[in-house]
Formats: structure tokens, sequence, C-alpha cells
């Protein structure tokens, strides 16, 4: 369904270059294919702020001073309620909750990204759900969410392009990166060197 929509749209982004073998677009048409180009675009740059978002959130937990205690054999262990350890696990929910409501709102956005977010979303939610801070490697837990995302995020360039053109594709935003030293969202300390982990164990979207 996905790869038909991407070549009925083509043939209309032909037409209206002059493409031969193509009738020329009417005014009507072309005003539609402007306004779906447009609207296509717009949802990448939203899946960008989207996806860069999760990183800095996905980084604040691995970078958490309650990391250590949150996962393993420390989940067996009551954790004070304003500690550091709670607010790891509060980390870790929230990240649950907002990818759930970032791949909704992609859903409703309709279009191209739409449909693609509608059928790789569950994957990724599955992912989430199977985070388990018990198992004791969260890091390495996230690292295979984001790369997820990043997936989505490049397939859903790619239809753009074959659907509109290239040229219509806006600039992907780059993650963020933690510089050493600044703060997360759990309020403590970073040492991570890039967008994601730490100095010692990074974390990689390629």
């Amino acid at each position: 369904q996905l790869r038909q929509m991407s070549l009925d749209n083509a043939k209309l982004i032909a037409a209206l270059k002059g493409g031969q073998g193509e009738k020329p677009l009417t005014a009507a048409q072309q005003f539609k294919q402007t306004k779906e180009t447009a609207k296509s675009a717009f949802g990448l740059r939203a899946q960008d702020d989207d996806f860069n978002s999760l990183v800095t959130e996905a980084a604040a937990i691995t970078n958490s001073k309650g990391l250590k205690g949150a996962q393993g054999y420390g989940t067996l262990l009551p954790s004070m309620p304003s500690g550091d350890v709670a607010k790891t696990e509060a980390l870790i929910e929230g990240f649950k909750s907002r990818v759930k409501k970032i791949g909704l709102d992609q859903v409703r956005t309709g279009g191209s990204i739409g449909a693609m977010t509608e059928r790789e979303w569950p994957i990724v939610e599955q992912m989430v759900a199977n985070i388990n801070p018990r198992a004791g490697n969260v890091q390495e837990q996230m690292n295979i969410v984001t790369a997820k995302l990043q997936q989505m995020r490049t397939n859903s360039r790619q239809l753009h392009a074959e659907t509109y053109g290239e040229e219509s594709l806006p600039k992907m935003k780059a993650p963020p990166a933690v510089k050493p030293g600044s703060r997360t969202a759990s309020g403590s300390g970073s040492t991570a060197t890039g967008a994601l982990g730490t100095a010692s164990n990074p974390i990689r979207l390629d």
C-alpha cells in the first residue's frame, strides 16, 4: 500500500515536471500535490523533533546517578521516594509513556509519515515494553530502541523522496549532544561525550 501510494504520487510529480507520457496536471492537481508535499515535509520535521527529544530523554536515563541502583539486583530493594534511584525509575517510565504518545501523534499526522508510523510503531512499542531494569542492561536496551527510531526516520525520508522528490526533503536535524558535565533531566551531572551513553560505553545510532 505504501509503495503504491509512492508510485502514484511519483507519477503526479513527473507530470508536474512535464515528464514524457504524462498529461500536465490541472491547477487543482498541482495545488493538491503542493499541499501533500508540504504536509509530508512538516511530518518529517516533527519526526526529527520527536526523535531528538527521545534521544535526550534516553541520555538522561543512561547518565543518571540512580541507574546502577535501578537495574539488576538493585530492583529487588525498595527505593527512597526522593532518591536518585526513584528519579531514574520515573525517567524510565516517563520515556515509555512518551514513546507511546509520539507514535499516536505521528499516526495522526497522516500521509506517508502516518502510514509508515502505523506500520512500524508497534515494533518500537514492543521494544520499549521489553525494557526491563532487572535485566541489568538498560543502556543496551535504550540503544536498541533509538537505533530502530533512527531507522524509521531514514525510511520515512526515503519514502518522501521517492514520492515527492529529493529536492523537497527538509534538512535533517542532528540529535543534541550532551556535553560533559551538563545537567540531564534527572538533575545529575552527565559524563556523556555524545548524544547517548558515556565516555566509556557510548551508545551508537549507526
